[in-house]
């Protein structure tokens, strides 16, 4: 594929190969671009990942598996991702049936191919591990490993989940929610 045509913005895009460090940010998932395979407009100065152009325009996710997700373009920081929470600007997925959002970095993550630490949560449903295709320590263990409950989103990053008492974020608190015993010997 030479160039692409893509809807943000609706002109054609050129691919090359990068082979000095740019700088600049993909437009898509607002990560640097570095060497390697981008596409490419010079007005305005557009840069996206190679990976990031090729992504589909439609998708079924495990995180949504009810509905199926249409790829949008946002304003920066304007929306927030229904897995983890960040806020962030670019691309992502969303689904016209509800407001589930889900961004790029969470979009990448598929069941876990290894199998992550046993885990005993204190959850109503099973929770699943979630890792990021091709982002693996020189071990074998995923750097990006994530539980979720598929049923009502409830989610834990590989620190919280492994921690003796992990932080729970809310939905109805603005900060997160740590363990406290309040039991004393006195």
């Amino acid at each position: 594929m030479n160039s692409i045509t893509h809807f943000s913005p609706p002109h054609e895009l050129k691919r090359e190969e990068m082979v000095i460090r740019s700088y600049e940010k993909c437009k898509l998932c607002q990560q640097e671009v570095l060497p390697g395979v981008v596409y490419r407009c010079e007005r305005p100065k557009y840069f996206v990942h190679g990976s990031c152009a090729e992504l589909p325009w439609h998708l079924r996710h495990p995180f949504h598996p009810d509905h199926t997700l249409t790829q949008f373009d946002i304003a920066p920081d304007s929306k927030s991702c229904s897995v983890c929470g960040d806020h962030f600007g670019g691309c992502a997925y969303r689904c016209s049936e509800c407001e589930f959002v889900l961004n790029l970095s969470c979009a990448a993550l598929t069941p876990s191919r290894i199998r992550g630490p046993e885990l005993k949560i204190n959850h109503q449903h099973p929770v699943t591990a979630f890792d990021k295709p091709k982002d693996h320590n020189a071990c074998g263990v995923p750097k990006n490993l994530i539980y979720m409950c598929q049923k009502c989103n409830f989610s834990l990053d590989i620190k919280c989940a492994t921690a003796k008492h992990p932080l729970i974020r809310s939905k109805i608190h603005q900060d997160d929610l740590a363990y406290f015993n309040n039991t004393s010997d006195n």
